[in-house]
């Protein structure tokens, strides 16, 4: 395509098929005032964005051959308070479960999360008593797959019974077909009841076995564990660089479309679908 940078290439660089799908939520010359898409096009600035994810490289120490980092992470901003990487995660969630073999919405799930030590002096932190952990947590609700269905940052101190209403509340409206979710036995609780009741979908508790020390991967529950896994090739996940929650939950966005891409490229038909 004309689009492509003017560079030498960079491994997280966006290809074609890929750029072609981004433009379904990111098109081309969607600017912002004071900004100029004209002299940077969306393309190079989603690939700086890319960049950083994996990288998890500070904004100011983007490589010179990439627009600004100022102008960089004016995009990313307005972007993320959009909605735009959530939407472009969802996009690629659903293409890939189609490649896969399934349908585009799912009827089960499992959810989890995990505390992350803070690296920044501001932004969401508590302390998990259980991890002795400061810092936040991420909460997922993933497919049978282990693809990202819902995201929500918190302090690492709020109860995983507490935040898991918020994301089986959030799944019914994106994901009506959702029917059923594993988890462990931090999962229970009064604000979790009420959530079950109100969206109708089951919450499954599978423990380890009983007298079973260290981590034991668990059935149907474990492709969640596995997700916090993958999230481990993403530098910028590594630990709690942001000052919101908002931010954390983006490139929580931005990893898992990533991978996502990764299984599509395996697929060509994929993109043409």
């Amino acid at each position: 395509m004309a689009d492509s940078p003017k560079r030498l290439p960079y491994q997280t660089d966006m290809t074609d098929e890929e750029w072609a799908l981004y433009q379904e939520v990111f098109p081309e010359h969607c600017g912002y005032p004071g900004l100029t898409p004209v002299k940077y096009s969306v393309r190079e600035i989603l690939n700086a964005i890319r960049y950083k994810e994996k990288t998890g490289c500070q904004w100011a120490n983007l490589p010179h051959d990439f627009p600004p980092w100022k102008h960089v992470s004016r995009y990313f901003y307005p972007w993320k308070k959009e909605g735009r990487f959530e939407r472009f995660r969802q996009l690629v969630v659903k293409k890939t479960r189609v490649a896969e073999g399934r349908h585009e919405t799912p009827t089960a799930g499992a959810m989890d999360s995990k505390s992350v030590p803070i690296a920044s002096t501001k932004g969401p932190r508590g302390i998990d008593g259980n991890k002795k952990i400061k810092g936040h947590k991420r909460h997922i609700l993933v497919d049978v797959l282990g693809l990202i269905l819902v995201v929500l940052i918190t302090p690492a101190n709020v109860a995983d019974s507490v935040a898991g209403a918020c994301l089986l509340l959030t799944a019914r409206r994106l994901y009506p077909t959702l029917t059923l979710v594993w988890a462990d036995g931090t999962y229970k609780g009064k604000k979790l009841d009420e959530a079950r009741a109100e969206t109708g979908i089951g919450v499954e508790i599978k423990e380890k076995p009983e007298g079973q020390r260290g981590f034991v991967p668990i059935r149907k529950r474990w492709v969640v564990e596995r997700t916090f896994g993958w999230q481990m090739w993403s530098r910028q996940l590594s630990k709690g660089y942001d000052h919101t929650e908002s931010s954390l939950a983006a490139w929580t966005d931005i990893a898992m479309s990533e991978l996502c891409l990764r299984r599509l490229s395996r697929r060509s038909a994929a993109f043409a679908s």
